[in-house]
């Protein structure tokens, strides 16, 4: 019993907590308590998740540059941090970089 407890347990840890084809809801719950930041604009938008200030993962979305929900190109504001519900509730993750938890 304490080896399938064991196996289970590392199962859990080495799991990614996030796959390519998530949605943004997904996305969200895989890290609360953070916040995006907009890092990237060519050719798409990437967005750092940053926990306490610090980046723990890169996402990019399936937006185009198209993914705020106020209709702004994500372009035109790099360097911006912004909470999780500026962005279309829609979208789906296309990547996933240094995915930490």
């Amino acid at each position: 019993m304490k080896t399938l407890i064991a196996l289970a347990a590392l199962a859990f840890l080495n799991a990614s907590p996030l796959a390519v084809g998530d949605d943004l809801a997904k996305a969200h719950a895989a890290w609360p308590g953070t916040r995006l930041k907009i890092v990237q604009d060519y050719p798409w938008a990437k967005f750092a998740v940053l926990r306490d200030g610090r980046p723990v993962a890169v996402l990019t979305f399936d937006g185009e540059n198209e993914e705020l929900a106020d209709g702004s190109n994500s372009f035109k504001r790099i360097g911006e941090t912004v909470d999780w519900s500026a962005l279309k509730p829609a979208l789906k993750v296309t990547r996933i970089e240094g995915a930490g938890r």
